[in-house]
């Protein structure tokens, strides 16, 4: 891939559901492989629309967006979306769930259980390999989503609050490990949140987003050096950057702005 190609571009995107007003609007993007980069702003602000306009879930009703110069497909290898909920499948073990899309995508046998046993690894689940969804924390189901969409080798991984409805200490371990697997594999990322803290720890790129309609009012850079730890967070950078982003929603949130989500 030519290196000044962005990976991810957007160009004048504007999105509404039949007539009714502009959910998102204006939006114009550049984003370069191994960015991770985070969407936070009020609810109703369209961060998780935006998402799945990235992939395809949905067409953009204006202009356009380009991934590495080409317009999206639905479905198309390397795009990977992580959802809200877990979305593992309750008549398969957590193993089986985490080998299904490479089933479908035709990898060979003996290669399917390597890059499963990998990945059981990787998110320490080996031990519940065997075990059904309705046997897991809400921790471990995610860890086997995750494991689910990063077993698929994605360029771009597309996560709309995937640690939402977790405490904040497995949300936190779980941060920690995501940034872990990234470092390894190197991929890109974008991440709705409305967590400040989790978006800086995260990141290196924060977009903070006003509605009526949906805009990036902000682009901010997070300097911060990975690998990012525990420890980070105790840092005085870190908190200072917390509060930077902080001052930037509630400026947003202040002015009143609410829309759909």
């Amino acid at each position: 891939m030519d290196r000044q190609v962005p990976l991810v571009q957007l160009r004048g995107v504007g999105k509404r559901f039949d007539a009714g007003p502009w959910v998102l609007q204006g939006l114009a993007l550049e984003v370069a492989a191994g960015e991770f980069v985070s969407l936070i702003g009020p609810s109703g602000c369209g961060k998780s629309t935006l998402l799945r306009l990235v992939a395809a879930l949905s067409r953009p009703t204006e202009g356009e967006i380009l991934i590495e110069g080409k317009a999206p497909r639905l479905g198309e290898r390397g795009t990977v979306f992580l959802f809200q909920e877990p979305t593992l499948l309750p008549w398969l073990t957590v193993r089986r769930n985490i080998e299904i899309p490479l089933r479908i995508r035709g990898v060979g046998r003996r290669q399917r259980q390597a890059l499963v046993e990998a990945m059981l690894g990787t998110v320490r689940l080996k031990e519940a390999a065997g075990k059904y969804p309705r046997q897991l924390s809400g921790g471990m189901k995610m860890r086997a989503s995750v494991a689910r969409a990063l077993a698929q080798a994605p360029r771009l991984l597309l996560m709309d609050e995937p640690f939402g409805a977790l405490d904040e200490m497995t949300r936190h371990h779980l941060n920690e490990e995501l940034l872990e697997m990234r470092e390894r594999a190197g991929w890109t990322a974008f991440f709705v949140t409305h967590s400040v803290a989790e978006a800086v720890f995260l990141s290196s790129r924060i977009l903070v987003m006003a509605a009526n309609p949906g805009r990036i009012h902000a682009d901010l850079r997070v300097d911060l050096p990975y690998p990012r730890t525990a420890d980070t967070r105790e840092t005085d950078a870190y908190l200072r950057q917390v509060a930077e982003v902080t001052h930037v929603l509630r400026s947003v949130e202040a002015g009143g702005e609410g829309g759909v989500r």
